[in-house]
């Protein structure tokens, strides 16, 4: 089975088949097609190498478990983005719990000491200093390229609404750059 030949619907047509080869292949070539860029967003949310790997994991086993054509309203990039991101979410809501009392103070947080080294470094630790509402369509637009009616879909948000929290979070990015920048000018 040619992968690059073959669209979406025709993966998951041949995902949810009768024939076992057919359906072993199809999701073979949605894995090979998508892994890389859900593994990426799962990272980018969590944070953490080892739990990121294991919500990557589950998503791929929760959409195999799960898919069907009546629920594929989305693209199928979308549709796994959104179970990478309520696993993410579940994560996150379970690490508050245990955690309510712990609380990070950004206003104290130097990034730029810490990261003067790298841009990167300093770019990535600001993304991650960023609410978990601007943070995620800002990583679905940025390294996963999606279009804001997509971040959309997978958000559960209006397109208008996609397009301001990116918009926020580039701003808030520049606000929280502006310092090392101005310092590495002048």
């Amino acid at each position: 089975m040619d992968c690059r030949k073959l669209e979406d619907i025709e993966l998951l047509n041949g995902l949810l088949s009768e024939n076992k080869q057919l359906s072993d292949a199809s999701f073979r070539c949605i894995y090979q097609r998508y892994a890389t860029r859900v593994h990426s967003y799962c990272y980018k949310i969590i944070k953490d190498k080892q739990i990121a790997e294991d919500i990557f994991q589950d998503t791929f086993i929760k959409f195999y478990q799960n898919v069907r054509i009546d629920k594929m309203k989305v693209s199928l990039l979308s549709f796994l983005l959104r179970i990478a991101r309520n696993l993410s979410l579940n994560v996150i809501r379970d690490e508050k719990t245990k955690h309510m009392n712990y609380a990070i103070d950004y206003s104290s947080y130097s990034i730029i000491e810490e990261f003067a080294n790298s841009n990167l470094k300093v770019i990535q630790k600001a993304i991650e200093s960023l609410e978990l509402k601007y943070r995620e369509p800002l990583v679905l637009r940025l390294y996963d390229g999606l279009e804001y009616d997509e971040i959309a879909e997978v958000l559960d948000i209006t397109t208008e609404n996609a397009r301001k929290r990116v918009f926020r979070a580039k701003q808030q990015i520049k606000t929280i750059l502006k310092p090392y920048y101005d310092e590495f000018i002048n």
